[in-house]
């Protein structure tokens, strides 16, 4: 009992001293990608320690997520694809009825 108790505080300790060693003042730099790293390894550690029916509900909320934003990329191209056509479709009537038609007038 009393090495399980022992056990368990020196991986306190170790735990905090990695803290400690790792969040140093003099150790401060700006964002970069290499920063993000440690972010990405605490969020793999939270969801390591979720029990199996939390990582299986927050895979199907990402999925999600990122299946949304997909569609809203997509629509997004798509509506500018659109509004691009509609432009062209517009100017080349403007083109071809309007600018004719004054073009006429003035002739006749």
């Amino acid at each position: 009992m009393d090495s399980k108790k022992n056990f368990e505080l020196e991986e306190k300790l170790q735990e905090l001293e990695r803290e400690i060693n790792g969040s140093s003042p003099s150790k401060v730099k700006p964002e970069s990608p290499a920063s993000l790293s440690p972010i990405s390894d605490r969020l793999i550690e939270r969801f390591k320690a979720l029990p199996k029916g939390g990582q299986i509900a927050v895979v199907i909320a990402s999925a999600i997520a990122g299946l949304t934003l997909i569609k809203i990329v997509v629509e997004l191209i798509s509506l500018s694809i659109g509004l691009g056509f509609m432009a062209l479709l517009l100017y080349l009537g403007y083109k071809f009825f309007l600018a004719s038609n004054t073009s006429n007038n003035n002739q006749g």
